[in-house]
């Protein structure tokens, strides 16, 4: 049946009038029927009923849970308060967070652990530990934010107090948590401990540093040190028990390699100059550690050029006093710390390393008495022949190339871990 509306005219409508037809409110043969010109009045059931129900609607409201109901109710009366955008610090946590999954993390692997094992824990285990410990958490944003400023983008100097104000949250809550160090935290606290080396190495790339790189090595051995108690505290669990045990096992499918001659001569020159130039045997055996710290270290850099063990192993393993031999520059002291410099040089390519090898050098150079530049002779040619971790006289692989079956493995185990 055809709707018409009637304008209610009297005594006749106008299409009544206009059709020659009777017109009644009362009869329906005419086939007209009134709806009520209020909208409002139509939904609300009032008016006529057929009207309602020929337009398919209906009084009773439809059917919503009350909890969905009370929230639209809510929102229509402004008790839930409008925001047009995220706010700027949530959206630079986003931000950061998406930059470390996406690229951060990838620069940390290659230069902590590169291969499988390391993909996993510092693509998936490292990050679902920081939504359980702020520090961590802090941490991660802190090398992202760093990432940014080194990678320098359009928002560097914002990024840089980025880093700055998550890197100083971050390790105010790290040395609560180590005060407390025990299983439950411990892989979150070296996890931790492993950025900060990087942070450091990092943050003097840039402006914010004012230090000279003699300074700032001195306090990168001192960071270093710091975070070297996680380690003695928990050796057993790290090495054999935790997610993190990859990164103390290296030689999986390789063995430790000779050092060349040009080294092995420098580590014999620096300990002949400890026996005739240094009376005091307890300084000796200071120096004696030294050494034998760096041609360990050596051997790190050249058997396994893809572990941060690389460039954390003479600040970790060297004994205490030798850094205060460095702080008052001794000159033995210095041409280690030459010498050593020629691995951070080797590792300039990594992003975070950047000058680091040839500035420190340098600046030793500047300062050591002449009489022990024979000592530091093999690391000027060496950073001067622009030789990077791939040219140590022999072909050099990534550790993962030697090993990927085993380490797939091992990450695969690890991962069914967190399930």
């Amino acid at each position: 049946m055809a709707i018409y509306q009637c304008d209610e005219g009297k005594p006749s409508c106008s299409r009544c009038r206009r059709m020659k037809v009777n017109c009644s409110f009362t009869e329906t043969s005419s086939g007209l029927v009134i709806v009520p010109t209020s909208r409002s009045k139509l939904l609300s059931g009032e008016g006529d009923a057929s009207a309602t129900a020929l337009l398919g609607l209906s009084k009773e409201p439809e059917t919503r849970s009350d909890s969905v109901q009370n929230a639209i109710s809510e929102f229509n009366q402004g008790s839930i308060p409008f925001q047009p955008r995220f706010p700027d610090a949530e959206r630079d946590r986003l931000r950061l967070m998406h930059h470390y999954t996406g690229c951060t993390r990838e620069t940390i692997t290659e230069l902590a652990l590169n291969n499988a094992a390391g993909v996993f824990l510092w693509r998936d285990y490292v990050p679902h530990m920081a939504f359980e410990y702020d520090f961590l958490l802090h941490g991660l944003l802190s090398v992202a934010a760093l990432h940014l400023t080194l990678l320098q983008n359009s928002s560097q100097d914002r990024n840089m107090l980025l880093a700055t104000r998550h890197h100083n949250l971050g390790i105010a809550s790290f040395r609560q948590h180590l005060v407390n160090l025990n299983g439950d935290n411990v892989d979150a606290l070296f996890a931790f401990s492993c950025m900060l080396p990087l942070y450091c190495f990092g943050v003097h790339q840039t402006a914010q540093s004012g230090l000279s790189p003699l300074a700032k090595v001195i306090e990168l051995f001192m960071l270093i040190r710091g975070t070297g108690v996680i380690v003695r505290a928990c050796h057993e669990w790290l090495t054999v028990k935790s997610p993190w045990r990859p990164f103390f096992e290296p030689k999986s499918g390789k063995t430790v390699d000779d050092l060349s001659f040009e080294i092995e001569h420098v580590i014999s020159m620096l300990l002949q100059r400890a026996d005739s130039s240094i009376p005091v045997a307890e300084k000796r055996q200071v120096y004696a550690g030294a050494i034998g710290a760096l041609r360990q270290n050596f051997l790190l850099a050249t058997t396994y050029p893809h572990v941060q063990l690389t460039i954390t192993f003479l600040p970790t393993m060297a004994p205490d006093l030798f850094l205060s031999m460095i702080r008052d520059k001794e000159p033995l002291a210095l041409a280690i710390v030459a010498n050593y410099a020629v691995i951070l040089h080797w590792m300039r390519s990594r992003i975070w390393m950047g000058g680091w090898g040839r500035q420190t050098f340098e600046e030793v150079q500047q300062v050591l008495p002449s009489e022990f530049h024979d000592c530091i002779a093999w690391a000027a040619e060496e950073i001067e022949s622009g030789q990077t971790e791939q040219c140590f006289g022999r072909p050099s692989e990534p550790i993962a190339l030697g090993s990927l079956r085993y380490s797939k493995s091992l990450a695969e185990e690890l991962e069914s871990s967190l399930r």
